[in-house]
């Protein structure tokens, strides 16, 4: 009789080791389940919205542009302000700003514009850059040419784009035949802001440049 009780206390020890383990194994493979179904849905999220793997990342982080880092120019009367693009060389005069010959827009990324403040004076022959205030006569200026979409600054603002080639050759002084004018200009609360760019035959088209410069402009 003992020995038939001491095997079933055996068989008894032997349930329980089975059954502990069995337990073990199931603990284990749920854990891993549990695991292998958190990262199965990670990944499935991150299919679904590729940009949420980058929201934490950007966040309170400020875009930066690379015109951010171009000269700020404001005319002493501080009737705006506008980013000149990195290697120009222009002039002021009068409140306005002109690049004189078509080599003063060369980009050069690293290496920061200039401005030529001049109190008098001025130059002969049209210029292939001018950002100026006109007054009540941009409509005589702007409008020879063609209409061409609009261009919205980082402010707002639009400005109407217009396009002229010119079909004659000057009489005196003035555009030779076959150069392109873009003219863009705007209107902010009766304050007139003109954009001209001029490019000869020959010369490079710098328009895409021009036009993030223009969209750097806030008026006062």
């Amino acid at each position: 009789m003992k020995s038939q009780k001491g095997f079933a206390h055996v068989q008894i020890l032997l349930a329980l080791v089975v059954v502990a383990i069995i337990g073990g194994v199931g603990f284990f493979v749920y854990n891993a389940q549990k695991d292998t179904n958190k990262t199965l849905d990670t990944a499935a999220n991150a299919v679904n919205d590729p940009q949420s793997t980058k929201k934490t990342d950007q966040t309170d982080q400020t875009v930066v542009k690379e015109e951010d880092s171009w000269l700020v120019f404001t005319p002493d009367d501080g009737a705006y302000t506008v980013r000149v693009p990195d290697g120009w060389k222009t002039v002021s005069l009068n409140g306005n700003l002109y690049n004189r010959e078509a080599n003063s827009m060369a980009y050069k990324k690293g290496t920061k514009a200039t401005v030529e403040m001049l109190t008098d004076g001025g130059w002969d022959g049209a210029t292939p850059f001018s950002l100026t205030n006109p007054g009540s006569y941009y409509t005589e200026i702007v409008r020879q040419g063609t209409e061409s979409g609009t261009v919205k600054t980082d402010a707002g603002l639009v400005a109407h784009k217009y396009i002229y080639i010119e079909q004659n050759e000057p009489e005196a002084i003035g555009y030779a035949k076959g150069t392109k004018v873009y003219n863009y200009y705007f209107d902010a609360d009766g304050k007139y802001i003109q954009v001209s760019h001029a490019v000869s035959p020959g010369e490079t088209d710098q328009s895409v440049l021009v036009e993030r410069l223009l969209k750097t402009i806030t008026v006062k």
